[in-house]
């Protein structure tokens, strides 16, 4: 499996899209109208800034965030990148 269709942008749509982005697949949340776009967008801008914070956080030694990095591999940077390749190609 290498592409991901998600059904709404609504709060957890938006999440799982987000995720399954992050874990490299080729993502498309699918909406039944143009307005859906407009809602959907500051929940994903939401959902990047609390990855953003996560990593952060991971790298200043606190609370560990599964599936955001595997125990034992986690890379700032590596991690932020993923971020925002993950955002950018959200369709």
């Amino acid at each position: 499996m290498k592409k991901v269709v998600v059904a709404g942008g609504g709060v957890l749509g938006s999440q799982i899209a987000f995720q399954a982005a992050y874990c490299g697949f080729d993502t498309t949340i699918w909406l039944r109208s143009e307005g859906s776009i407009t809602r959907t967008q500051p929940k994903l801008d939401a959902v990047k800034k609390s990855y953003t914070e996560a990593i952060e956080d991971m790298a200043a030694g606190g609370e560990w965030s599964r599936g955001i990095a595997d125990c034992g591999s986690f890379d700032k940077e590596e991690c932020l990148a993923k971020v925002e390749k993950a955002y950018a190609g959200l369709k």
